[in-house]
Protein backbone atom coordinates (compact mmCIF):
# COMPACT_ATOMS: atom_id res chain seq x y z
CA UNK A 1 0.00 0.00 0.00
CA UNK A 2 2.89 2.34 0.72
CA UNK A 3 4.29 1.88 -2.80
CA UNK A 4 0.82 2.49 -4.29
CA UNK A 5 0.48 5.65 -2.21
CA UNK A 6 3.88 6.94 -3.36
CA UNK A 7 3.04 6.30 -7.02
CA UNK A 8 -0.41 7.90 -6.97
CA UNK A 9 0.59 10.79 -4.72
CA UNK A 10 3.45 11.62 -7.09
CA UNK A 11 1.12 11.54 -10.07
CA UNK A 12 -1.45 13.66 -8.22
CA UNK A 13 1.17 16.23 -7.24
CA UNK A 14 2.44 16.41 -10.82
CA UNK A 15 -1.11 16.88 -12.12
CA UNK A 16 -1.75 19.64 -9.58
CA UNK A 17 1.42 21.45 -10.63
CA UNK A 18 0.53 21.18 -14.34
CA UNK A 19 -3.02 22.43 -13.81
CA UNK A 20 -1.84 25.34 -11.66
CA UNK A 21 0.80 26.29 -14.24
CA UNK A 22 -1.83 26.15 -17.01
CA UNK A 23 -4.13 28.45 -15.01
CA UNK A 24 -1.29 30.90 -14.30
CA UNK A 25 -0.21 30.98 -17.95
CA UNK A 26 -3.85 31.36 -19.02
CA UNK A 27 -4.31 34.31 -16.66
CA UNK A 28 -1.15 35.90 -18.01
CA UNK A 29 -2.43 35.64 -21.58
CA UNK A 30 -5.90 36.86 -20.53
CA UNK A 31 -4.33 39.90 -18.82
CA UNK A 32 -3.24 41.12 -22.26
CA UNK A 33 -6.76 40.70 -23.65
CA UNK A 34 -6.17 37.46 -25.58
CA UNK A 35 -8.07 34.17 -25.29
CA UNK A 36 -6.01 31.63 -23.29
CA UNK A 37 -7.92 28.43 -24.19
CA UNK A 38 -5.35 27.04 -26.64
CA UNK A 39 -2.42 27.57 -24.25
CA UNK A 40 -4.32 26.09 -21.30
CA UNK A 41 -5.16 22.97 -23.30
CA UNK A 42 -1.55 22.71 -24.46
CA UNK A 43 -0.26 22.75 -20.87
CA UNK A 44 -3.00 20.88 -19.01
CA UNK A 45 -4.21 18.45 -21.69
CA UNK A 46 -7.37 17.95 -23.69
CA UNK A 47 -9.39 16.74 -20.70
CA UNK A 48 -8.88 20.03 -18.88
CA UNK A 49 -11.89 22.30 -18.50
CA UNK A 50 -11.75 26.05 -18.11
CA UNK A 51 -14.23 27.22 -15.50
CA UNK A 52 -14.01 30.84 -14.35
CA UNK A 53 -12.54 32.93 -17.17
CA UNK A 54 -12.22 36.70 -17.20
CA UNK A 55 -10.25 38.31 -20.03
CA UNK A 56 -9.13 41.94 -19.69
CA UNK A 57 -10.67 44.50 -22.01
CA UNK A 58 -9.20 47.80 -23.17
CA UNK A 59 -11.67 49.70 -20.96
CA UNK A 60 -10.74 47.85 -17.75
CA UNK A 61 -9.34 50.00 -14.98
CA UNK A 62 -5.99 49.51 -13.32
CA UNK A 63 -7.55 47.58 -10.44
CA UNK A 64 -9.07 44.93 -12.73
CA UNK A 65 -7.55 41.48 -13.04
CA UNK A 66 -7.74 38.50 -15.36
CA UNK A 67 -8.83 35.21 -13.82
CA UNK A 68 -8.65 31.63 -15.06
CA UNK A 69 -9.77 28.48 -13.26
CA UNK A 70 -8.78 25.11 -14.74
CA UNK A 71 -10.09 21.72 -13.62
CA UNK A 72 -8.76 18.32 -14.58
CA UNK A 73 -10.11 14.85 -13.79
CA UNK A 74 -7.48 12.74 -12.04
CA UNK A 75 -7.80 8.96 -11.93
CA UNK A 76 -5.78 6.68 -9.71
CA UNK A 77 -3.80 3.95 -11.51
CA UNK A 78 -3.22 1.74 -8.49
CA UNK A 79 -5.74 -0.10 -6.29
CA UNK A 80 -5.37 2.77 -3.82
CA UNK A 81 -8.12 4.63 -5.69
CA UNK A 82 -10.64 1.87 -5.02
CA UNK A 83 -9.68 1.84 -1.33
CA UNK A 84 -10.03 5.63 -1.14
CA UNK A 85 -13.45 5.44 -2.83
CA UNK A 86 -14.61 2.83 -0.30
CA UNK A 87 -13.51 5.08 2.55
CA UNK A 88 -15.28 8.08 1.02
CA UNK A 89 -12.07 9.94 0.19
CA UNK A 90 -12.14 9.31 -3.56
CA UNK A 91 -13.86 12.55 -4.48
CA UNK A 92 -16.05 11.80 -7.48
CA UNK A 93 -16.32 8.06 -6.79
CA UNK A 94 -14.53 5.23 -8.50
CA UNK A 95 -11.16 6.54 -7.44
CA UNK A 96 -11.46 9.85 -9.29
CA UNK A 97 -10.61 13.33 -8.11
CA UNK A 98 -11.04 16.74 -9.68
CA UNK A 99 -7.84 18.78 -9.53
CA UNK A 100 -8.31 22.57 -9.67
CA UNK A 101 -5.83 25.35 -10.42
CA UNK A 102 -6.47 29.10 -10.30
CA UNK A 103 -4.53 31.95 -11.83
CA UNK A 104 -4.96 35.70 -11.35
CA UNK A 105 -3.02 38.49 -13.07
CA UNK A 106 -3.58 42.26 -13.07
CA UNK A 107 -4.74 43.73 -16.37
CA UNK A 108 -1.95 45.51 -18.17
Amino acid sequence: MLIFAIIDFGRLLNTQLNVTEAAQQGARIASFGDQPRARVRELAGDEAAIGDLRVCAVTDGTDASARVTVTFPFEFVTPLGAVAAMLGAGGGGGGRLTVTGRGVMPCS
